[in-house]
């Protein structure tokens, strides 16, 4: 399958596969499928450092401090709400920090965004509570080629990782979708 350019992603509107993949288990299998059997796509330089911009624009809109730690420091959206209201700081893991759209310092800042939006939104870490806060980070932006790069680096992995069972072993950004 080809990937989709820049310019064509922009007349897509990512929302409706939000709708699709919430509603219907078996669209939940068919992107996991999809992104496993995709061809990794890149991005250009432009685009890539637009998306990091962006990020590094959004990581100073935490609302609360964050400490990187090495191991997974939550078992439950629910746990890492309750430690960041106890605490007042948010910890993101450094683990499995091999992000292909991103370096890996700036993935950091992106996990930090993300999980905000978990607390935040009071969304759990099921296959519905990261629909909710992907579509929420997705809402932050008009810019549909990075609705797409977040539907890929959230969506597609949790479906990926449901259907397996375990995190696939090639991460990759698949920025076509399964219709």
């Amino acid at each position: 399958m080809s990937s989709l350019t820049a310019s064509e992603i922009r007349f897509q509107s990512i929302f409706s596969f939000f709708a699709r993949a919430k509603s219907s288990p078996n669209y939940r299998k068919r992107l996991a499928i999809h992104y496993l059997k995709c061809k990794g796509d890149t991005l250009n330089r432009r685009d890539q450092k637009g998306f990091s911009e962006w990020i590094h624009h959004l990581f100073l809109q935490v609302p609360f401090p964050v400490e990187y730690i090495a191991g997974q420091p939550y078992q439950s959206a629910a746990e890492m709400t309750e430690d960041v209201r106890l605490t007042g700081v948010l910890k993101i893991s450094t683990d499995f920090n091999d992000p292909v759209v991103l370096s890996r310092e700036d993935n950091l800042l992106y996990r930090a965004i993300h999980d905000s939006h978990h607390i935040l939104g009071g969304w759990d870490f099921s296959w519905e509570g990261e629909l909710a806060a992907c579509q929420y980070f997705c809402s932050l932006t008009n810019n549909r080629l990075y609705h797409r790069i977040l539907f890929s680096e959230l969506i597609l992995q949790a479906a990926a990782y449901l259907y397996l069972g375990d995190f696939p072993q090639e991460q990759k950004l698949v920025l076509t979708l399964p219709y």
